[in-house]
Order: C-alpha cells, then structure tokens, then sequence
C-alpha cells in the first residue's frame, strides 16, 4: 500500500481543511494565515522527530516515518526475545 498522496487527495484535503483557514472570502491566499499554519505544522514535525527518537532510543528521528515501523521497533524494544532470529 502506496502512502503518497495523489493530486485529488490533496486538493480534496485543501478544500475540506485548509482552504477556509487560510484564504480569504475573496479566494486569495492569506499570506499571514498561511505563514502560521506551516509555522505549527514545523514545529509539530520538530516534536514529533523529538519523540520518536526518544521512543526509538535513536534508531527513528524523521517524522515522515511511518507509525507501523515506529511501532514495530518500540515493540522490538520492549520485546528482544521475541524479535530474534534463531540460529
């Protein structure tokens, strides 16, 4: 399964979400507005690298990274017996 988001996915995202958030009533762009939103989305990313290297004792720092293989390693983690492979 792809996790890429198609051209209609983000433009249906924009238009459900962002668009009332960060343009104006005339369709222009909020240029204030729009400095904000990407200011928290920023600094949400920043927290997230923050925590999953924290929670991944360093092994995950990118925030891009996918929930399911930071799952998996905090279980690895918490878990080694059952993540080894037999030899």
């Amino acid at each position: 399964m792809s996790d890429k988001i198609v051209p209609a996915d983000y433009l249906q995202i924009y238009d459900e979400h962002w668009k009332r958030l960060v343009e104006f009533p005339d369709g222009t762009l909020n240029k204030d507005q729009v400095a904000r939103e990407l200011s928290d989305c920023s600094m949400y990313m920043n927290h997230l690298a923050e925590i999953y290297d924290y929670v991944t004792h360093g092994r995950v720092s990118k925030p891009n990274t996918q929930p399911a293989a930071v799952i998996q390693i905090i279980e690895e983690l918490d878990h080694p017996d059952e993540h080894t492979d037999p030899e």
